[in-house]
């Protein structure tokens, strides 16, 4: 009895000491990491949006970048900050991430007052 006892202690000790530890030894560039973080990827993401007109999906964003939905929804999620980017979701249930500054605009409002003199 006390043997399968032991027995199961060094099993469970195996799964969950040993075998994460060979998981998380490959290095962040297998796993895709260094092609989000790294060249200028979110420098990439915004001339997207400036060239489907301020107006981009994730789609696009694998698309262009080459990558996995995940981690283009990962990437997102870090960009979309509700001013620069933001997330709407479309008449067919799409999420479209919106660039309000690359939309071109008829008017705007002045929020810093005229210089003095003026």
């Amino acid at each position: 009895m006390m043997h399968g006892f032991a027995l199961g202690w060094l099993i469970l000790a195996f799964v969950f000491v040993v075998r994460p530890s060979k998981r998380q030894s490959h290095p962040p560039e297998s796993r895709g990491q260094s092609r989000i973080e790294g060249d200028g990827a979110i420098a990439r993401v915004f001339r997207l949006a400036s060239r489907k007109q301020g107006r981009i999906t994730i789609s696009d964003v694998v698309v262009d970048l080459g990558i996995s939905p995940t981690d283009a929804e990962d990437m997102m999620d870090r960009i979309v900050d509700g001013i620069h980017a933001q997330v709407e979701l479309s008449e067919r249930g799409r999420l479209v991430y919106v660039f309000p500054e690359l939309i071109g605009e008829t008017s705007t409002t002045r929020l810093t007052p005229p210089p003095m003199g003026s």
